[in-house]
């Protein structure tokens, strides 16, 4: 499944593409002229909604540092949440970028969305 969105990002837009096995749920940003990853996010499937999944200690997120603070993260989760029609909760255990991210994301979502129950 894909979609494609432009984005504020140097050098021009941004494809996405969203997959969804066994419960894993996962999202690629790759620049569209290179064809290089620029970011991905993996989600574990809980009853009710979505959490970062760490894959064995690895990042469950990753911008790269030219593509960051343009909002291409909020993109990336706005889309798995769309395309699972679940909503996305935070980690229990974040990194302190993960903070900041949940800090300003959760501006933004809705009142009665989950994430506030965890932040």
């Amino acid at each position: 499944m894909k979609f494609i969105f432009k984005a504020k990002n140097p050098g021009g837009d941004v494809r996405l593409e969203y997959s969804n096995k066994k419960k894993q749920h996962s999202v690629t940003a790759y620049h569209k002229k290179t064809g290089k990853m620029v970011g991905y996010a993996y989600f574990v499937q809980g009853p009710d909604h979505l959490s970062a999944d760490d894959r064995d200690g690895d990042n469950a997120s990753w911008v790269h540092p030219d593509h960051r603070g343009k909002g291409l993260a909020n993109k990336m989760y706005d889309h798995v949440e769309r395309k699972s029609k679940k909503q996305i909760i935070p980690a229990e255990h974040r990194s302190g970028a993960g903070d900041k991210f949940w800090d300003k994301r959760a501006k933004h979502l809705p009142e009665d969305h989950p994430a506030h129950e965890f932040l």
